[in-house]
């Protein structure tokens, strides 16, 4: 098999040229390592290839739209304060935007205005207009 193994014994994909990655060696790659995902061809990542990430922090952004449910995505925003902005909209409510500031304040900056009211807040222990500043500060970061 050519490509490179890691100490543990799994493939890293990145050093096999991209049409030796198939099906079957990226389903044994990510049983050991789920951030070898970003290297995954997207014809390639399955419901089932998917299913072997027990915890989706820092590979969310690596998974198709069509593949992301709310349940991988409150995983996900509550162990990297940067997931959030990989979250479709659609699953971006504000108990999973709570999720997501509860473990880091920085993920502000990618919480929906619209969510951003006084009982947010108040959740989080902020006065609206203090919530707001750090809304607007975070906003000016790059990462």
């Amino acid at each position: 098999m050519e490509g490179i193994k890691s100490k543990s014994g799994y493939i890293l994909l990145n050093s096999l040229p991209k049409e030796k990655r198939t099906y079957e060696i990226c389903y044994e790659t990510i049983k050991s390592s789920k951030m070898e995902l970003k290297y995954v061809p997207n014809k390639c990542k399955t419901n089932d290839l998917i299913k072997l990430i027990k915890h989706f922090n820092g590979v969310i952004k690596y998974i198709p739209y069509e593949l992301k449910t709310y349940e991988m995505c409150f995983d996900a925003v509550g162990r990297n304060e940067h997931d959030l902005q990989y979250v479709p909209r659609k699953f971006k409510t504000k108990e999973l935007c709570l999720n997501a500031v509860i473990y880091s304040k920085y993920a502000l900056r990618y919480v929906p205005k619209k969510i951003l009211t006084k009982e947010f807040f108040e959740l989080l222990n902020l006065n609206y207009e203090e919530g707001i500043k750090l809304f607007e500060n975070f906003k000016k970061y790059k990462y």
